[in-house]
């Protein structure tokens, strides 16, 4: 997407815009070979990437540094912690369950996409994944931020109401004084 702008026609990409941050994605796939061309694409891509072969090498990241993580990219099928527990975890944890997580897997069954998406994942990709798939990742975080912070707000309705009748208030409140 491009825009023209005044007089000339130089084309501005809206991506010069956004803060030059790196996204640090916690990576969990039990296949080595798998996981390391997943990491490097990432890389390719500009994320920073934690890697990890086990759902619970995965809990022990999150619960030691969920803060520093801002995207996790899990394979459903996992040895000792499965993705589906895995994803419960995240999505039940106070200081996780808003750190958007992609679900992946070679099974793109309208069953193992739709239980991803009711326990929470933000999105499901089907592998093999592919570099451009990566590479618009990040817009999850951005999306996932926006919808906490409008949370964060309450009911914008109820603030321009409460507002109002406060505002109302304090001008009787002067009126009777005068």
């Amino acid at each position: 997407t491009a825009v023209e702008t005044g007089a000339s026609s130089e084309v501005v990409r809206w991506e010069r815009f956004l803060p030059d941050m790196a996204v640090r994605v916690l990576l969990v796939e039990a296949d080595d070979s798998t996981r390391h061309i997943i990491a490097a694409l990432l890389r390719k891509c500009g994320y920073r990437v934690a890697a990890v072969s086990d759902g619970l090498k995965a809990w022990e990241v999150l619960r030691a540094r969920s803060c520093s993580i801002d995207l996790i990219l899990i394979e459903v099928d996992l040895p000792l912690i499965s993705g589906y527990a895995l994803l419960t975890l995240i999505m039940e944890h106070d200081a996780c369950k808003n750190i958007p997580v992609i679900m992946m897997s070679s099974h793109d069954s309208v069953s193992t996409v739709y239980r991803c998406m009711l326990r929470g994942a933000a999105d499901f990709l089907v592998k093999p994944v592919r570099k451009n798939e990566l590479k618009n990742l990040w817009q999850h975080v951005w999306r996932k931020q926006a919808s906490v912070n409008v949370a964060s707000l309450g009911h914008p309705d109820e603030s321009i109401g409460q507002k109002k009748d406060e505002a109302e208030a304090q001008n009787n409140a002067a009126t009777d004084n005068h």
